[in-house]
């Protein structure tokens, strides 16, 4: 279910605005992807902000090597696509998703009475 949650909201992303652009689109798909699945993980074992924290650095790593396979192992166009320059530019949403999603967490569960 989650999956399928981020998968379209990658695609009507982008038929609503345009970005990432269709060349970006399944890279884009797939980190999404990877992100969802360790955060998922590492939620049920670590506390929000350590599996927020865990998940980015794992996330980043495994997107690098399917940019690096995609393009020196199938022969796909990366379209230039740089995991240091998407780290920099990421910063500050990085930052936000730190001050902001443990709290969203914390009270998503509470209004669904998961730490009653």
């Amino acid at each position: 279910m989650l999956l399928l949650f981020v998968g379209s909201s990658v695609i009507f992303s982008y038929l609503l605005t345009g970005m990432p652009t269709l060349a970006r689109l399944p890279y884009m798909l797939i980190e999404l992807i990877i992100y969802a699945i360790l955060l998922s993980i590492f939620n049920k074992k670590f506390n929000s902000y350590i599996s927020l924290i865990t998940t980015i650095i794992i996330g980043r790593v495994l997107y690098s090597a399917v940019l690096f396979i995609a393009g020196n192992g199938l022969g796909l166009p990366t379209y230039g696509i740089s995991v240091i320059q998407s780290i920099r530019t990421g910063l500050p949403g990085i930052a936000i998703q730190l001050a902001c999603v443990p709290m969203i967490a914390k009270v998503i569960r509470k209004g669904i009475n998961l730490d009653a």
